[in-house]
Order: C-alpha cells, then sequence, then structure tokens
C-alpha cells in the first residue's frame, strides 16, 4: 500500500502559481478573507482545504460569454474606450 501525502498548507507563491494569478494577488484574497492563513514564524502559510473551496467556488468559464475585464476588439484591433 502506498500513502501518498496531501498539502495542509501552500506558501502565498505556490498558491499564485496553482491559481495562475500573482501573489500580490493572492495577499489580497487574504485581505478580504477569502480563504484562511495561518503565520509560522514569517512564514505565511495558507490553508490548502480553505483556499481549495475558495477556488472551487468560483465561476466557471462559459465560451461566448461576456468577459468584463477582457479587452475590448474592433476589426481584430483594440477598440479605445470612450468615457
Amino acid at each position: 500500500m502506498t500513502d501518498t501525502l496531501e498539502a495542509i498548507s501552500l506558501s502565498p507563491e505556490r498558491a499564485a502559481e496553482l491559481a495562475g494569478v500573482s501573489v500580490r494577488t493572492i495577499y489580497r484574497l487574504l485581505e478580504r478573507g477569502e480563504f484562511t492563513a495561518r503565520r509560522c514564524g514569517a512564514r505565511t502559510l495558507i490553508d490548502a482545504a480553505s483556499w481549495r473551496t475558495y477556488f472551487l467556488t468560483l465561476p466557471a468559464y462559459e465560451p461566448g460569454a461576456s468577459m468584463p475585464n477582457a479587452p475590448h476588439m474592433l476589426n481584430g484591433r483594440k477598440r479605445r474606450r470612450v468615457r
């Protein structure tokens, strides 16, 4: 029988790498209370279970759905936003 260990905590860098976001975004999410973390000396250790739960609650990508942060394109070129 082979036992595998599952991580119980993630560094902010590892959480960012897994999610495909910046480390700063991870810290912003922590500040908003989106998942929990603990301190071990100077290190921040993100609770892997709460991070996974947060990630799984994000909306699923739907092709063709509007993407509010996507650049607006017109004829293959970025369209200038008029304010």
